[in-house]
Parts: structure tokens; sequence; C-alpha cells
């Protein structure tokens, strides 16, 4: 709307009767779709905040991030030096434009006077936009911040708070790659017009096929610990707190196996009311307050990071309430000679 509103010079278009229709259906069609989860999620944000942001300078894109190929590239091992440098996860850093499809936009953007589609300009616009607000709050260049003071990121999420709730700039990348990929169809619909220009469309094709081949992507153990099945075989009544899982990920998919209720699982952002109720259970735990686990927070087991050897037949210790006594078990599986 901005962009018509620009281009036309016509800033109160809407309110012309065709256009007020089917912005009045559109708007009314948004807020009956989306609405149910916005406005919850806005009334929450007011009276009961999210925490556990991230911050956005660890996750704001890098300046080469889609001029150099990154992990999931088949070759990844020949940019290896760039790729491994910026802080961001596999899926933020390895966002390679290809240089086929930089070669289409060139093309395109020289022979936009002969394409009859409309708001091609519009697409170069949204790619450049949003590549300048996927490198958030600072530049970042080869995996260093060089710049942290006022950019284009900073005044969005002043306009837009609710930005503050992700906080990883790097994404809005997606939003470059789709205008690219528009941009991209035009240049080659085109190129093919002609017969030397089908030529060049196949070579831009072909680079595109060698540049996005994918490589194998991270793989993880989907072996379990010993103490995941001892606590698969336990009764059920009561909750787990693991202790001894190498990360909040592996919490999650441990308890898949043992099927019981998990303490302190894990969520992308925790209500501030969530996080003062944990301070009274955290404490609990930190003083081996185990008569309050169980009749609070109804823990019945717990397992402790000093007792797991993943290469070892013993299992774990697990604490366990009972009968108004806390007992202290070690759960041991038999070794090959029976031991």
């Amino acid at each position: 709307m901005l962009w018509y509103m620009v281009t036309k010079r016509e800033f109160l278009f809407f309110f012309k009767h065709d256009h007020l229709k089917s912005l009045s259906l559109f708007v009314a069609t948004s807020l009956l779709m989306v609405g149910p989860t916005i406005f919850p999620l806005m009334y929450l944000m007011r009276t009961d905040p999210l925490l556990d942001a991230h911050n956005p300078k660890s996750f704001a894109l890098d300046l080469f991030a889609l001029f150099v190929p990154g992990e999931t590239w088949h070759f990844s091992s020949l940019t290896e030096g760039y790729w491994s440098k910026p802080p961001v996860g596999i899926s933020e850093a390895s966002v390679y434009l290809g240089y086929g499809v930089l070669i289409l936009l060139v093309y395109l953007w020289i022979k936009r006077k002969d394409v009859t589609q409309n708001n091609i300009s519009l697409w170069y616009f949204l790619a450049g936009f949003f590549f300048l607000m996927a490198m958030g709050p600072v530049l970042e260049i080869n995996g260093n911040i060089v710049y942290q003071g006022w950019m284009p990121y900073t005044l969005l999420e002043k306009v837009l708070p609710f930005l503050k709730l992700s906080d990883v700039p790097a994404r809005m990348v997606v939003m470059t790659t789709l205008p690219a990929s528009m941009l991209g169809a035009l240049a080659i619909a085109r190129m093919t017009e002609t017969s030397r220009g089908k030529v060049f469309a196949f070579l831009a094709i072909a680079m595109l096929f060698i540049e996005y081949l994918p490589g194998s992507l991270p793989a993880t153990p989907t072996s379990m610990p010993n103490y995941v099945t001892a606590l698969a075989n336990l009764p059920n009544d009561g909750g787990v707190l693991d202790e001894a899982a190498p990360t909040k990920y592996y919490q999650l998919y441990y308890q898949t196996a043992y099927q019981k209720p998990m303490i302190l699982g894990y969520v992308t952002h925790t209500p501030s009311s969530v996080v003062e109720k944990e301070a009274g259970l955290r404490r609990a735990i930190n003083r081996g307050n185990y008569t309050m686990l169980w009749d609070k927070y109804h823990i019945r087991y717990i397992v402790t990071k000093d007792v797991i050897d993943y290469e070892s037949p013993y299992v774990s210790v697990n604490l366990v309430y009972q009968d108004g006594e806390a007992n202290i078990y070690r759960l041991e599986c038999k070794c090959d000679n029976g031991e």
C-alpha cells in the first residue's frame, strides 16, 4: 500500500469506494484469522512479559553471508574459513544467494524497461530492504562486529516493539530470497525470448545447480543412555528432574522415551510468572530439600550429573521420596559377565 501511495501519488486512494471495500474485507479477514494468536500474545506481553529473548547482536546477518556459500553447501569445505566464524547457527548462516541469481538480477535491472510486468522496482526494494533489516543492530563483516551505532533495524525495532520477542534479525533474509527468486524467474523468461539468451539462461541455471548442491546436514545421535531406559521401567507416579542430559534439547528427546512428567523443561520464551515460580523450585533443588520436592512439586526421580557414564552399564542415582522418607537408589544394569 505504501509503495502504491508513493508511486501513484495517491495518498488517500483507499478511501475510494472500490479500494475501501477491498481493504475492509482484507482487514476483517486478517483479524479473524490472525487475531486469535496476535491479540492474546500482545496482552500476555503487557501482563506477563516473556523472557529469554535472543540478543539481536548475536543473531545478526554477516555482510558476506549472501555471497559466500555456507555450511549446507556440498563443497562447504572450500569456504569453511568463512562460515565457521559467524556466531549464528547453521540455519541462520547458510543463506547464500548464488552468483547465478546475482547475474540474473543485474541483467533484469538493465533490461527492466523491456519487461512488461509491473512493480519490478518494488521487488528490488523489498530485497534490499530486508537485507538491511537482516543485518540487525550491528554491522558484522567476516564474523567480526565493525559497527554498533545506528542501523535500520534499530529504528524498525522501535516502530514494531514486538520484534524484541524474536530478536533473530538474520531470519529476515528469507524476504530477500523471495524477491530474488521472483526477479530471477522474470530474468530467465526475458532471456529465453532469443536464441542467444537461451544459452545464457542455460548457463545461469547450470551455475545455480552447482551453487545450490546441498551437503549432508549435521545429525544428532539417536542413542540414549542407560538411565533413560531405567526411568522408563520405573513406576509412573511422579515427575523427573534430569540433570544428566548434556543439553536441554536432549532432555526433551529423552522424555519421549521414559514418558514421565519432566521438571524444568525447555520452551522458547518463558513467562515472567513462571520464572518467579521456578525460583522456589530451584532453591529446593539446590538445598536438597527432598520433602518439598515431593510434597509440593511431586518430583519422584532426580538423575544427577556426577554418576552418569554413557559407556558404563551403571545407570543413575534416582531420588524416590516414599513413605515419608527420602531414599537414594543406585540402579544398575548387569554387565555381560553377569556382575
